[in-house]
């Protein structure tokens, strides 16, 4: 870690040192012709140490920190002519480990080792189900739910819901003038697969245009 030249005159010798490796891949197989099997998993690792130089006075700081977390997603699609549906899960567990020290003395010859270690650890759990259904061709109807549960240093467990619906239509008039407007949807909830939850969208388009007619 660079030091200012102050701290470079003064003779501290401060590190920062971090590691950081991901690896993922996806396994896609088509099970018929309307079915979609794919599997993703995951790991990913990282290691951050601050580590004061033999230098600092009065008290000589450590701070190491690593992380590490595995998991997968899986997710069945079914596609037909009306309905476009899919079913899935998506997990993962993590451990983490802090270790803080701080060593040196107090100023008066009295030598301070004080030093703290942490190894929280958790696991998520969600499975999901939904559908986008297409009954005419003005109108789809998308539904999910979903079901997450978080355990670590405390549990949780959570149930969502989401629904939109699409539709369009369009009216025509000839006259001298010809007009046209179409109203176009949605009015929508767009359901995101994501521990933050679901966020919520509104959107209506009202388009009108004229010609004269020749």
């Amino acid at each position: 870690m660079p030091n200012e030249q102050d701290a470079q005159d003064a003779g501290i010798r401060d590190t920062e040192r971090e590691r950081d490796a991901f690896i993922n891949f996806s396994w896609v197989r088509t099970l018929n012709d309307k079915l979609l099997l794919t599997l993703s998993p995951f790991y990913h690792h990282n290691h951050a140490a601050f580590i004061g130089g033999p230098n600092d006075t009065p008290v000589s700081a450590r701070d190491e920190r690593s992380s590490q977390y595995g998991g997968a997603q899986m997710v069945l699609s079914a596609l037909t002519r009306q309905h476009n549906a899919k079913v899935g899960f998506y997990g993962f567990f993590q451990r983490d480990s802090a270790f803080f020290r701080l060593q040196g003395d107090d100023g008066s010859g009295n030598s301070v080792n004080l030093q703290q270690r942490q190894n929280p650890h958790g696991n998520l759990a969600a499975f999901f189900v939904e559908d986008q259904y297409k009954p005419t061709s003005w109108l789809t109807l998308s539904g999910g739910v979903r079901f997450t549960r978080f355990q670590g240093a405390l549990t949780e467990n959570a149930t969502s819901r989401a629904w939109a619906r699409r539709f369009e239509f369009r009216v025509s008039t000839c006259s001298a003038r010809f007009l046209r407007t179409v109203l176009s949807g949605p009015t929508a909830i767009d359901y995101f697969r994501a521990i933050a939850g679901i966020r919520i969208a509104s959107r209506l388009r009202l388009h009108s245009f004229a010609r004269r007619a020749r």
